[in-house]
Formats: structure tokens, C-alpha cells, sequence
């Protein structure tokens, strides 16, 4: 990927510049990837970074992640998240 986008009037506005001509299959891809990034929108006066917003812990845990990748939420968790839980 070439480019996703440039500042228009200090809007963002997303567009996606490939190096190569997609594949027929790839453009099913491309506009999953469109409609995911539609609703994101960046802002000039603001840094980046990124940020972690799952549980009610303020930043990344490894045990939050494991919680919600083991199905915390449907219960009894299995195989090596049930060995991985502490």
C-alpha cells in the first residue's frame, strides 16, 4: 500500500493508492477495509497513540486479553485458556 489518505482543510480524508492492480477477490477485501475505516476519523491537534480499551483497567493487561479471548463472557473458559488463567 502506497497511501491511505491526505489532509484536505485539515480533514482527513481516506484514500487507499496500491502499488499493483487488485485481484478480483481482493476487492471484496478492500471494501471490507473501506467500510471499516469510514467511520474513523483523525485529528490534526491530537498525538497519536493507541489505546487499550477493554476492561475497566486503565491500559493493557495480558490477563484482560486472555479473559476475553478465553469466552469470559460464555463462561467456564477451556483447553489453554482455563491453564493460562491466574
Amino acid at each position: 500500500m502506497a497511501e491511505v489518505g491526505a489532509w484536505n482543510n485539515n480533514v482527513w480524508v481516506w484514500k487507499f493508492g496500491w502499488r499493483r492492480n487488485l485481484f478480483e477477490w481482493e476487492k471484496n477485501l478492500e471494501c471490507l477495509l473501506s467500510q471499516e475505516v469510514h467511520g474513523v476519523s483523525l485529528n490534526l491537534e491530537k498525538e497519536d497513540r493507541w489505546e487499550w480499551k477493554e476492561g475497566e483497567e486503565v491500559g493493557y493487561s495480558v490477563k484482560t486479553r486472555y479473559l476475553r479471548l478465553g469466552g469470559a463472557s460464555r463462561g467456564e473458559r477451556e483447553g489453554v485458556y482455563k491453564v493460562l488463567e491466574v
